[in-house]
């Protein structure tokens, strides 16, 4: 059953339900908050280029009201089904991560190998100090993934997930 507003919209095989609300979905790889006076954050960004090429690059500005001494970007992407794919933050992920207080600055997020089976993703983003989260953004950006690799007896990632990784059998 799909429901908008309160109202059935559609009910009906779960299949045909998931279509009609994926083809209502805006993709958008780009969200901007300058209108929102209380927000942090300015804009939010997975750069298309990327995408196209297997890579994921989220770029994320804020402009804060004062300094923030470890300005912390969380996201979760998840697939056409709500389900969480993967997320990250330089808290858990800190490898190359240096931050330096401040009140604004662009932080940055790249994945090399987006390892994903063919679909539509949404992204939550989360802001803040390493401390405590000041904004929360569900589902901001969605964008289509088709995946390079094609195979002939794929099972449906509903059944085995949306994560693609390249795997080496032996015998």
């Amino acid at each position: 059953m799909l429901l908008k507003d309160g109202h059935v919209v559609e009910y009906g095989e779960t299949n045909s339900v998931i279509s009609t609300y994926l083809g209502a979905y805006q993709f958008s790889l780009k969200k901007e908050f300058y209108d929102s006076p209380n927000s942090y954050l300015k804009w939010i960004a997975i750069d298309p280029k990327g995408i196209e090429n297997g890579e994921f690059l989220l770029e994320v500005g804020f402009d804060s009201p004062h300094d923030i001494d470890y300005p912390v970007v969380g996201f979760v992407i998840y697939n056409q089904f709500g389900t969480p794919v993967f997320g990250s933050n330089p808290r858990f992920h800190k490898d190359q991560y240096q931050p330096k207080k401040g009140k604004n600055g662009v932080i940055k997020a790249y994945l090399k190998a987006l390892s994903l089976h063919s679909g539509i993703y949404k992204l939550s983003v989360w802001f803040g100090d390493g401390l405590n989260d000041f904004e929360y953004h569900e589902d901001v950006l969605a964008f289509e993934y088709l995946s390079p690799n094609s195979y002939t007896q794929k099972p449906n990632p509903l059944i085995i997930g949306s994560f693609d990784p390249i795997i080496s059998w032996s015998i």
